[in-house]
Parts: structure tokens; C-alpha cells; sequence
């Protein structure tokens, strides 16, 4: 059955809180949002006037990539690459280059957490030669941060910390009015987040990145919004590895242990997954007591021991 202008913009209005509960919690919603993906799919088969079909490619594209996030962040990394594809086939079909690109660019760090940065730094090439004048500095300035992510996993540190600059460069004009809704997570304390995970990256070429990846997720956690509970507990594992590296232990773990608060809420296995590689790097001090503290609440949290 067709639906009207009403239900049309329902469905819209629907698919920016399923992209806002992903960014809040992760795929806890993933089975919700891939309902809603399939009856707009439905929908785009029917015979609408252009400009609704292109709506509805839209509201599409926009969803496919919300429910591939949501995959990822479950570990369904196949269902995540194929909603991915079908969220830019739509973002093509509705001539939303921006959000194209933006698609491209967490295709890119989907290949990149899988090993194969190679193949992601193409897709961020992409992107950047694909958002035809549309992107605005928020996306320009994520992009370069992809850049820079798949040029440090490629052993090339210098290009990786030159897009980082670059990166920089671009949030400085940052205008977050200018961003549609679909970006509107990289607020100042998102951006700082991926910072100081890009400039862990860097440290074992450049121990000086250290102190610039502390500072960037520290400000990350001050700036960050309270309801985006997920992002608060990779700032606070990332936090925690960089007070690590630091040889700050106690401190690691204390850092750590806020993380492993949040995950026992909000059960997200990215979370989880961060929680288990910080535990695997601490145990190495497992003859001091908050290491075996941490170790306990988390074998109690998570129902698993590393």
C-alpha cells in the first residue's frame, strides 16, 4: 500500500532516532531498525512521483547505514557490509553526495578495524573525490581522520600524522548548524574522540602523541553529552590505554572500570571488545592488586575471564 506526505515524513522522523539510538547505545535497536529499512525498501518498488522516490531513497540510505552500524557493532560484519552497500546504492539513487561520501568513509573504517587498510584508504579517496562541493568541514575533517587511520595501520606514520593536521585544520571551521542531521554526532567532543584514538595509533612511531592523545580524550569526556553513553565508554577505554602506555596502572584501571560500569548497562560487545584488549594489555602487571581487582569485576560484569 502507498503511503502519503504524513507517513512519508514519519518515516523520516523515525529513521533520525533510530540513527540517534544507534549513536547513544549501539545495535541494541538493530532488529527494530532493520524492519523499518525493509518496508521503506518496500515502498521505493511502488509508483511514487520522482521527487518522493527520491525521499524514499533517501530515508534508505540513511537507515541502511544506521542498521549497518548497528550490525557492526554486534560483530555481523557481513550483514554490516552488505547494508552499507545498499545504504550508497541509495544514497546515489537520491543524489545525496555528502551522505554518500559519509557512507563511503564508515565503509572505510569498517575494512580498516578488519585488517585491511588498504582497501579502506581507497574508499575514503572516494568519498573525497565523490561529495561533488556537498561536504561540509565536519565530513571533510572526518574524512581526513579515515585518512589518517589507514595510513598509520599501512605503517605510513608521516602521511597519518600529516591527516591529522589536516584534519584539525578542517574542524576549525566547524558550524554545526551547517551539518545535516545525519552528521550531527561529530560535535567538538566526537571529533576529540577519534583524535586521541588516532593519535594512539601513532605512538609506537612517536611516543610525543601520547600526550596529545590523553589531552584530546580528556576533552572528549568533558564535552561529551551524557546520553551518549557507548561514546563515553570508548573515550574512557581509550583513556585508559593511553594511562598504560603512560605507566600510570592504577590509574588505567581506575579509567577502565568506569568503561566496564557502562557496559554492563548497555551490553554493547564493541564496548566489550575494547573492555577484553585493555584487560590482555594489563594483565602483564597482574601482581599488582588493581589489575587483579579489575580483573575480577570484569570476569563478574561480562561473565568472561581473559
Amino acid at each position: 500500500m502507498k503511503i502519503g506526505t504524513t507517513q512519508l515524513e514519519l518515516i523520516e522522523l523515525a529513521a533520525r532516532e533510530f540513527r540517534e539510538w544507534n549513536w547513544q547505545v549501539g545495535g541494541m535497536f538493530w532488529k527494530s531498525a532493520l524492519g523499518h529499512l525493509q518496508y521503506v525498501t518496500e515502498q521505493i518498488s511502488e509508483p511514487y512521483s520522482e521527487r518522493v522516490k527520491r525521499r524514499l531513497y533517501a530515508v534508505a540510505a540513511d537507515l541502511g547505514e544506521t542498521v549497518a552500524h548497528m550490525a557492526r557493532d554486534l560483530g555481523y560484519h557481513a550483514e554490516a557490509q552488505r547494508y552499507y552497500g545498499l545504504a550508497l546504492r541509495a544514497a546515489r539513487e537520491a543524489q545525496e553526495w555528502a551522505l554518500g561520501a559519509h557512507i563511503l568513509a564508515s565503509m572505510a573504517g569498517h575494512m580498516i578495524e578488519l585488517g585491511h587498510p588498504h582497501e579502506g584508504l581507497e574508499l575514503v579517496h572516494l568519498a573525497q573525490k565523490g561529495e561533488r562541493g556537498q561536504a561540509t568541514p565536519t565530513l571533510r575533517a572526518m574524512l581526513r581522520i579515515r585518512e589518517s587511520w589507514a595510513y598509520v595501520k599501512m605503517a605510513e606514520p608521516r602521511d597519518g600524522r600529516r591527516a591529522i593536521s589536516q584534519a584539525e585544520d578542517e574542524f576549525s571551521d566547524y558550524q554545526p548548524t551547517d551539518d545535516p542531521h545525519w552528521l550531527r554526532y561529530v560535535s567538538s567532543a566526537e571529533f576529540n574522540g577519534v583524535c586521541g584514538s588516532r593519535y594512539r595509533d601513532l605512538v609506537r612511531y612517536d611516543t610525543r602523541a601520547l600526550e596529545h592523545s590523553a589531552r584530546s580524550y580528556e576533552v572528549a569526556l568533558a564535552m561529551r553529552d551524557p546520553q551518549y553513553v557507548r561514546s563515553r565508554a570508548l573515550d574512557y577505554t581509550g583513556l585508559a590505554k593511553v594511562r598504560l602506555l603512560q605507566g600510570e596502572v592504577e590509574q588505567a584501571c581506575a579509567t577502565a572500570d568506569k568503561a566496564l560500569a557502562i557496559a554492563e548497562k548497555i551490553q554493547s560487545p564493541t564496548v566489550t571488545q575494547k573492555i577484553h584488549e585493555f584487560l590482555r594489555q594489563v594483565m602483564q602487571y597482574r601482581s599488582l592488586g588493581s589489575v587483579r581487582v579489575f580483573e575480577e569485576k570484569v570476569h563478574v560484569v561480562l561473565g568472561v575471564s581473559v
